[in-house]
């Protein structure tokens, strides 16, 4: 129900008047009635920074359910760092939790947690890319960044072709032309020869050569042969014998 105080308080929230705006978003929070939650989601994207700020703040104190979409948004969208900082407290008061690897980036970006992002491994690769053309993280790109270098240098295992592998420390069909940072602890290539793409492994092969180093290849860079090792183009397989530590086929 809504009473007459919060009415006029909602009411206010159309003023012209930022202050008028951020004094009523404020009040609502102090009297605390969750009828005023709808209405507050909207208030999220004010064109004012400050009543954005404690709109965000509100919301999670008023801890109604129904605004974790809002927020969830303004994590996402807001071009601000302390608005989306907020927004991931109050997420968090409201007993939110990340339902993949996207909306873990984004949390972890918001509350400024980098060395837990790079802890996730390839399954923040994806999402850090996007965030790099995104406008409202301009702020962060350098963050964002080195995130994305130090992963790469965690990554112990390239997979080419469509083969079911999940781990945080696996880089999937990579692009070679992406990569400019050397993976250092690279130590296995698995090839699956039924959906693999000759020119994807032709390219990364000539990025390894250039950096990471022949020697580290012969010494360090085993190579696992998934599927029928006849499909495998001959002239990787020559390279593979001659390049790598250790080639070996692995029946399914």
């Amino acid at each position: 129900m809504i009473d007459d105080m919060t009415k006029k308080l909602i009411s206010e929230l159309e003023s012209t008047f930022w202050v008028d705006r951020f004094n009523s978003v404020k009040k609502l929070g102090e009297i605390g009635n969750s009828a005023a939650v709808d209405t507050l989601c909207r208030v999220v994207n004010d064109r004012h920074l400050a009543v954005r700020l404690k709109t965000t703040e509100i919301l999670g104190v008023i801890g109604n359910e129904r605004a974790i979409d809002a927020l969830y948004s303004t994590l996402f969208q807001d071009d601000n760092l302390n608005v989306r900082k907020t927004a991931a407290n109050s997420l968090k008061r409201l007993g939110w939790q990340p339902k993949n690897s996207q909306q873990t980036v984004l949390y972890f970006i918001a509350v400024h947690e980098w060395e837990k992002i790079v802890e996730l491994g390839s399954y923040a690769l994806e999402t850090l890319k996007q965030l790099l053309q995104d406008i409202n993280y301009n702020t962060v790109w350098e963050n964002i960044k080195e995130s994305i270098e130090k992963i790469y240098t965690r990554l112990t295992v390239v997979v080419f072709g469509q083969i079911l592998i999940e781990e945080k420390n696996i880089l999937k069909n990579p692009n070679a032309l992406e990569l400019l940072v050397p993976l250092k602890n690279l130590n296995n290539i698995i090839i699956d020869t039924e959906t693999y793409e000759f020119v994807h492994v032709e390219s990364f092969i000539t990025y390894a050569v250039n950096y990471i180093g022949d020697e580290k290849l012969k010494t360090n860079v085993e190579v696992q042969i998934y599927g029928d090792p006849e499909k495998l183009h001959k002239n990787l397989r020559n390279i593979f014998f001659n390049l790598f530590k250790k080639v070996e086929e692995v029946s399914r």
